[in-house]
């Protein structure tokens, strides 16, 4: 008997994916639950697990392909007998180890052989945990000396030609267009002194034993956002032109944008004004790190209502970002560097940085736009109220 394996709706709108990666060939054996296809949506990866144990006997598609709601994945050749968990806890000699593929580029990049390591994960799956211990150095391989230069690795270049537009950047271009195309912007512009956040920054590393090392620029920024928001609801919210409603959300959930190996994602931190300082800087770091390593989940990148974009990080001063469908405003914060600033009517050399809000001028005003922004500097200029 056969079990034909065909993409269920993932929710969100999303009617389409593409193949990443297989995970499985033809002719491999399968478990209940195993993961056989990594895709991708338009909001984050996904492994997708077998939903019957037993024998691969087609594949739906190539790396690269698109395949929608209802299309065929694989067709799984149903296995005789039930497999027993016993019988999966350690991998079978010249298989292919159990590993999601952000384990396995982890493993690939610390020269890590996946055959070599023995999982703690459900039939003894590697988890990216199982890989904490670092590789031994190669005998033949001088150890570099703690402390001494290391090698940058060479920027990426593109070899001329054609080359389809997948993963990553096909999403962020189809996201874009449709922001350009459906969304009439406004943007809002401020330049923000940054020179209080940055001492009360360094003041809670030194004093709090070790509870704010986490604490950056943009946990304040973070911070400033989801209260500002809070402060005017009005301006969490998302609008519907196909139904003609405004959904106003609940919670505060802020996306911020990282640019990671894979592309520029966007991971969503939930509830964020609902969050002590303590524990946003936390989570927000993990959540950082999680994005940067590509080992977050679908439902980290999710339900967002608000993006923070840090055009700063790479020396940018000012940009006018595009907001995210179907969200209403996004906020960007350029580079902290020494400019001219005017403080008690005298003009001198301060840490700022410049701000910007983009909103939907369907849903937004200019009053609304230019609230929020003024919201979110004088909370950055007086940062000690958002840690209280």
């Amino acid at each position: 008997m056969r079990h034909e394996f065909r993409l269920a709706d993932i929710g969100e709108g999303l009617e389409e994916a593409e193949i990443i990666a297989w995970l499985v060939s033809i002719g491999d054996q399968v478990d209940r639950d195993q993961p056989i296809i990594e895709v991708m949506t338009d909001k984050s990866n996904a492994e997708l697990p077998a939903p019957e144990a037993g024998t691969i006997f087609a594949l739906g598609g190539d790396v690269g392909d698109m395949i929608t709601v209802g299309e065929l994945i694989a067709v799984i050749e149903l296995a005789q007998a039930p497999i027993t968990q016993a019988a999966v806890t350690e991998t079978p000699i010249g298989k292919r180890p159990k590993a999601s593929p952000s384990t396995r580029r982890q493993a690939a990049e610390r020269g890590m052989d996946l055959t070599m390591i023995s999982g703690t994960g459900p039939g003894g799956r590697i988890l990216l945990s199982d890989l904490a211990t670092p590789p031994a150095v190669p005998p033949q391989v001088e150890a570099p000396q703690v402390g001494a230069p290391q090698p940058q690795p060479a920027p990426p270049s593109q070899a001329p030609g054609v080359v389809p537009l997948r993963g990553i950047r096909r999403a962020v271009a189809k996201n874009m267009a449709q922001s350009w195309s459906e969304i009439p912007h406004i943007h809002a512009f401020e330049h923000i002194d940054a020179a209080p956040l940055l001492d009360l920054r360094q003041r809670l590393r030194a004093m709090s034993g070790g509870r704010y090392t986490d604490v950056t620029p943009l946990t304040f920024v973070v911070a400033a956002v989801a209260r500002a928001l809070a402060l005017h609801p009005q301006a969490n919210a998302s609008l519907n032109m196909a139904d003609e409603t405004i959904t106003y959300h609940g919670n505060v959930n802020v996306g911020v944008a990282v640019a990671a190996k894979q592309g520029l994602v966007v991971p969503v931190l939930q509830a964020v004004d609902r969050l002590d300082f303590e524990t946003l800087s936390v989570t927000l770091a993990q959540l950082v790190r999680g994005a940067r390593d590509g080992v977050l989940g679908r439902e980290h990148f999710v339900g967002g209502t608000v993006t923070i974009t840090k055009f700063g990080s790479l020396g940018g001063e000012q940009a006018t970002p595009l907001i995210r469908p179907p969200e209403s405003l996004i906020v960007g914060f350029g580079s902290i560097a020494e400019r001219p600033f005017v403080i008690r009517g005298a003009v001198t050399a301060r840490s700022t940085m410049h701000t910007v809000v983009g909103a939907d001028h369907r849903l937004l005003d200019g009053d609304v736009t230019t609230a929020v922004l003024s919201t979110i500097g004088s909370l950055l200029a007086d940062p000690l109220q958002l840690v209280l």
